[in-house]
Formats: C-alpha cells, sequence, structure tokens
C-alpha cells in the first residue's frame, strides 16, 4: 500500500532512482527500457516509440542480464520485456526486477497464450502484449505506456504528497477516482473522469453506491462490482477490462479500467483509472469487419487467392487455391514460393525475378505459366499480381486463374488445323499429282506401278494423320480412372500380326491411374518396333516398384541410334512433323507421368513409363 504523507518518501521503489516526484507527464521525458534478444526488432521499436512521442527515451538492451546490470545504474519509468530470450525469460527477468522495484513492466512477446499470460501476472508483471509494430500497434503501446507510467508516478506522487497527488491526476489525461474501503464511497474523482460521464466534479462525489453502480452498463455491472469488491479484499484483479458506461445524456461510452490499492488520509482504498476507448472500439470494430469481409470473398472466390511477405514465404491461401494445386494448408503456409512444389525448376528463376519486381513496386501485366500439381501432373494457370497492405505490412498478393483446358484447347485447335490445312493438303496434293502421271502415261506399267504404291503411300499417311488428330483431340477429354495395365497392352497387342513375335505380358494385377489412350501408348511402342526395329522376335513388358510404379517395355530390335536419343521425345511438331512418340509424350505429360529411353544402340529399346503410385 502506498501512504499519502508529505513527510514520507518513495518505498516501493529504489531510492537512490527514484524519478523525482515533481515530474509530470505532460511533456516530461520517460525513461524506457526495451530488452529483446531481436537487434532489429530493438532498432525498430525504438525509432516507431521515439517518433510517435517526443518525450520517449527508448535504452535497447539485447539480453535480459544486461538489462538487469542497466536498472542498477540508471533509472527507467517503464520496462518492456520480451519472454523467449536465450538464458534468462521474460518472466525470470521480471521477478528479479519486482524484488528491488515497482517500476511499471510488460512483457512483450509473440508467444502469447493464456497459460502464459497468468504466470507473467503472478510473477508481478503489470501487462501482456502481442508483438506488433503496425501503427495501431504502437498507439496501442503507447496509451498503456502513458496510463501506466501516469499510474506509477500517480503513486509515487501519493506517497510524497496528497497535494502533489492530486495535481497530476486532476491533470492527467485519463479518468480517475479514489473509493474508499470502509463504508464504500467515492472520495475524489479528477476533472477529466467527470467530462467522461458528463457531470461535474461535485455531482459524481455526492452520488451513493447505487447511483455509482447506476453508472455502468447493466451488461457489465456484475463485472465492474466483482473488481472493486476484490480490490477492497485486497486481492489483485486477473487484468484490467473494458465496461460500457452510460454518461448524463444516456448515451453509452467504452472505458478501460485498471485499479491499484492506495492509503488516502489514513485509510485503505482503492484508485481506479479509466481510459476512454469508444472510438479506438470502433475502429476495431471497422477493421474487424472489413476483414471477416475480405476472408468471406477470399475463401469463396472461385479463383486460386495466394498471399506472400516480402521474402517470399506464403502467409496465406484460399481453398480454390489448394484445389487448383493439389497441396494443403500444412504443406504451403509458411514454405518459400520456390520450395512447395508447385513451380518446375526450370521456371523458378523466371519467378524469382517476377517476384523481386513486385517487391520494388513494378507491377507485371498477368502472366500465364506452367505449374505441378501434387499428384505430378501439368497444368496452365493465368495469373495477376499486386501489392497490398494486410494489418499494416505489405504483401504480395497473387490471383490465379486455371487455364488448362483453354490452354490444351487452343493447342488442339492449332495441332489439328496445321495438318488438316497443311499436312493433309499436301497429301492430297501428292495423289493428285500420280493420278495425273497415270493419265498422261496410261500404258507404261511401271509408271503405273510406281504411282499406285506411292498413292498406298499417301492415302496410309492421311489415315495416320487422322488417327493422330483424333486421338489428340482426346487428350485430357476424359477422367482419369483405374486401368488394368496389362489388359490394355493385350488391347494393343490384338491390332497388330505377332505370330512371328514371343510377347511377354508381365503386368497382370497392376492397375494405373489413366484414360484409355493408354492403349494408344503401348500402341505406338509395337508400332515403333514393327516399323523400324528391323526383325523384332521379342516384346516384352513388365513393372518395377519402388518410391513409383514403373512400366518397362523392350524389344530386341536394333534400337535407338544415340544421337536421336536426346530429341526423341521433342513435341515441337513444326519442325520435325508427326510420329507415334510425340503423341505418347503428350500423353504421358497429360498423366502427370514421366518417360525415358534407356536401351542400347542394337540391343533394342527400353521405353521406361514412370507413374504414381495408387
Amino acid at each position: 500500500m502506498t501512504e499519502i504523507r508529505a513527510s514520507d518518501s518513495p518505498t516501493l521503489v529504489d531510492r537512490e532512482h527514484a524519478f523525482p516526484v515533481d515530474a509530470l507527464i505532460n511533456g516530461d521525458p520517460i525513461n524506457i527500457l526495451h530488452v529483446d534478444d531481436d537487434t532489429q526488432f530493438l532498432y525498430l521499436l525504438k525509432e516507431l516509440l521515439e517518433t510517435f512521442d517526443k518525450s520517449y527515451n527508448v535504452h535497447s538492451s539485447s539480453s535480459a542480464e544486461e538489462a538487469l546490470g542497466l536498472l542498477k545504474d540508471r533509472h527507467f519509468d517503464f520496462i518492456i520485456s520480451d519472454y523467449m530470450m536465450p538464458g534468462m525469460k521474460g518472466i525470470e527477468f521480471a521477478q528479479l526486477v519486482r524484488r528491488e522495484r515497482n517500476t511499471p513492466l510488460i512483457i512483450y512477446t509473440g508467444h502469447g497464450s493464456a497459460e502464459l499470460a497468468e504466470r507473467a501476472y503472478e510473477a508481478g508483471v503489470d501487462d501482456f502484449m502481442n508483438k506488433s509494430l503496425d501503427s495501431a500497434g504502437i498507439r496501442t503501446l503507447s496509451k498503456r505506456i502513458l496510463m501506466m507510467v501516469s499510474n506509477h508516478r500517480a503513486g509515487l506522487a501519493l506517497r510524497e504528497s496528497e497535494a502533489r497527488y492530486k495535481s497530476i491526476v486532476e491533470n492527467s489525461l485519463n479518468g480517475v477516482l479514489i473509493a474508499r474501503f470502509a463504508e464504500p464511497h467515492l472520495v475524489f474523482v479528477n476533472q477529466t473522469l467527470a467530462d467522461m460521464l458528463g457531470y461535474t466534479v461535485e455531482e459524481v462525489l455526492g452520488f451513493d453506491q447505487q447511483q455509482v453502480l447506476g453508472l455502468v452498463h447493466e451488461d457489465d455491472r456484475e463485472k465492474m462490482y466483482s473488481s472493486f469488491e476484490e480490490r477492497f479484499k485486497g486481492k489483485r484483479p486477473s487484468v484490467r477490462f473494458k465496461c460500457k458506461i452510460i454518461r448524463k445524456d444516456r448515451t453509452v461510452i467504452l472505458l478501460e479500467m485498471s485499479s491499484n490499492i492506495v492509503v488516502y488520509k489514513g485509510e485503505p482504498a482503492v484508485q481506479a483509472t479509466f481510459l476512454d476507448v469508444t472510438e479506438r472500439e470502433k475502429e476495431d470494430r471497422t477493421l474487424r469487419d472489413s476483414e471477416e469481409k475480405y476472408k468471406s470473398l477470399v475463401e469463396l472466390a472461385p479463383d486460386g487467392i495466394i498471399t506472400f511477405n516480402l521474402m517470399g514465404f506464403v502467409t496465406s491461401a484460399n481453398s480454390a487455391y489448394y484445389r487448383l494445386t493439389g497441396f494443403n494448408e500444412e504443406e504451403m503456409i509458411g514454405k518459400h514460393f520456390t520450395k512447395i512444389g508447385a513451380a518446375r525448376i526450370r521456371d523458378l528463376p523466371k519467378y524469382i525475378d517476377i517476384f523481386a519486381s513486385l517487391v520494388r513496386g513494378e507491377h507485371p501485366a498477368s502472366i500465364e505459366f506452367p505449374f505441378l500439381r501434387k499428384d505430378g501432373s501439368h497444368g496452365w494457370g493465368e495469373s495477376h499480381f499486386a501489392l497490398i497492405k494486410i494489418k499494416g505490412k505489405r504483401e504480395v498478393i497473387a490471383i490465379a486463374r486455371d487455364i488448362t483446358n483453354r490452354r490444351n484447347a487452343d493447342e488442339k485447335l492449332k495441332v489439328v488445323g496445321k495438318l488438316a490445312r497443311h499436312d493433309m493438303r499436301n497429301k492430297m496434293a501428292i495423289i493428285g499429282g500420280y493420278v495425273s502421271l497415270l493419265k498422261m502415261r496410261p500404258h507404261e506399267e511401271e509408271t503405273a506401278k510406281e504411282s499406285i504404291r506411292e498413292i498406298d503411300n499417301a492415302v496410309d499417311q492421311i489415315a495416320m494423320i487422322m488417327d493422330f488428330t483424333a486421338d489428340y483431340e482426346r487428350l485430357g477429354s476424359e477422367d482419369r480412372k483405374p486401368i488394368d495395365v496389362a489388359a490394355s497392352f493385350n488391347s494393343a497387342c490384338s491390332m497388330f500380326d505377332l505370330t512371328e513375335v514371343l510377347v511377354e505380358n508381365q503386368c497382370k494385377g497392376l492397375v494405373v491411374s489413366a484414360d484409355s489412350l493408354l492403349s494408344r501408348i503401348f500402341y505406338n511402342f509395337i508400332d515403333n518396333s514393327m516399323r523400324h526395329g528391323e526383325n523384332v522376335k521379342n516384346i516384352r513388358l513388365y513393372s518395377e516398384k519402388g518410391k513409383t510404379s514403373k512400366i518397362i517395355y523392350e524389344d530386341d530390335g536394333v534400337g535407338i541410334p544415340r544421337n536421336k536419343k536426346k530429341n526423341l521425345f521433342d513435341n515441337n511438331m513444326e519442325e520435325k512433323g508427326i510420329h507415334g512418340l510425340i503423341l505418347i509424350s503428350r500423353i504421358v505429360e497429360s498423366y502427370g507421368w514421366k518417360i525415358r529411353e534407356e536401351g542400347r544402340p542394337g540391343k533394342g529399346v527400353k521405353f521406361v513409363l514412370e507413374a504414381p503410385l495408387t
């Protein structure tokens, strides 16, 4: 307790370093000790607080041990301590401080929890706040500092002189009242509190107990009564609280209250301090409503939406983005965008350049980009980017739309159109040319044989082009489902005369996620063997399982020359024309599989299909 006598000296603080009791809040320096092991956070909080209020002098300490040394040599009006620090933790530090002085002390941490807050208050900590460096957080922290330093200096003044105490509280920016223990009634009210209530000081001092309680809105009356009752019994309320107060004009305001036990004119009393937070609460409510609307809009959006901090780490993503990529929240939030697995390795430098330009404030136009789904399949997206502020922090937002079907459709139109306009027209022209030659030389037997042979060849090529376009148009049009690999291979074999070839199908029971085009892959493998293998006698299909499922096709033909292996699956049809391996490459890519050729020239082909385990 604090006795208000002019002859008393401060008893709850270090006498040698006690702040002069005639120092007032308004315009006087407030010396703050900030303890945190994060040097960047120490720097930023110092700069922000001293910019926000010129009366603040912030001294930084990177450890609790160093801070204890500073407290022996200097006076501080306020202490801000982190909780999680190497060596001595914030609560242990607070306990040691409380043995020597009652300087206002708060735990300012990023590890907040109800259990930790309770431990902090038991250790003598005055308040417990979550770290925040945005404008709202600094404003809230500053109000805490002003209120608590005001209260503390008021307590020092009370111990020195009641007159000086009145000088402080009557000029305080906070509302202050004192209520006696014996036959509870108000014995002091400052002008600030009277103005908050809309009454004169004399009117408030004349209120009896029921009238005082009548100022409190019925929703908070029990809470207010219990708080004062605890204080009258000498207990410490668990935490400061907010309550609705009814003004004289019947309007309702929101006040934040804290209380201390004092001795007033030789008798125990409760001093309560009030801060009007009505406007702040409205602002907070508006901000919360805005954030809720933003969250709802983002979550209901049909497009994928993802945000990154300026270091490139994912801070949020909506359900549509998870559906787009197949990854879940645990696999994305907190991860760097280059480590998620949704981008192809060869595309990463381009994405890093785009991200860097966004951070510099340059806004690129929308981009179309390839991506990888979690199941290994490929897709195409279109994305728009922007820099936004979320809770005072700049972040990058990307809105992505799946355009895989559109890209595939465009590509199919391009390919099919080229084949129809150019390749088939050329073959028809060849047929027409040989027909003309037959008409011009009707009696030349050799010319007739050659012409018919070339016409047959052109007709076969037209049929091949038509088959290719039909299969190409089917790419991605079917839903994938479980496919029996052995049955699919047998279906492809039935389309060839393989009476002179030993075929081994060792994939019985193997099931993969694919569609009906799987048999086309096997058809083209066999067709490649029969056309180019030169006297193939053995064909074998078998599987191997490890981290993936491998389907392996082999023959004993001449194999593929080394100089042709590198671009074997190159799907640039404009340069190379069409062949079966191009179609296989497209089908495999649409499944999210991989394909490679591992055969040795002169020993036959060995095509390896690699599919995710099902």
